[in-house]
């Protein structure tokens, strides 16, 4: 499976972007991890705090989602619940 995705065919979308900016990109011979920068309008390289326009790069595809415990995911959905009443000043009655 190929997931690599041409610049010439398109850039990250805004949503990719927005989603997370990190994205693992190659020039043919080395991969590595870039961030896209819309005020460079490419995909760019930090040295010493300043930010460049990597050239270099021909194709890119987002970083995969990280891992997640599958007992601890279930534990934080069901936090997350809890989370959404509380915030939402619900509190649910068992005694109807």
């Amino acid at each position: 499976m190929n997931d690599w995705i041409l610049i010439e065919d398109r850039e990250p979308t805004v949503e990719e972007i927005r989603d997370r900016n990190e994205f693992i990109c190659t020039d043919g011979m080395t991969t590595y991890i870039r961030t896209y920068s819309f005020r460079l309008h490419g995909f760019v390289a930090e040295f010493r705090g300043k930010e460049s326009k990597d050239r270099g790069v021909i194709a890119w595809m987002p970083l995969p989602e990280p891992y997640k415990d599958p007992t601890k995911a279930a534990e934080e959905a069901e936090e997350e619940v809890k989370n959404v009443y509380f915030n939402a000043g619900y509190i649910p009655r068992y005694d109807l």
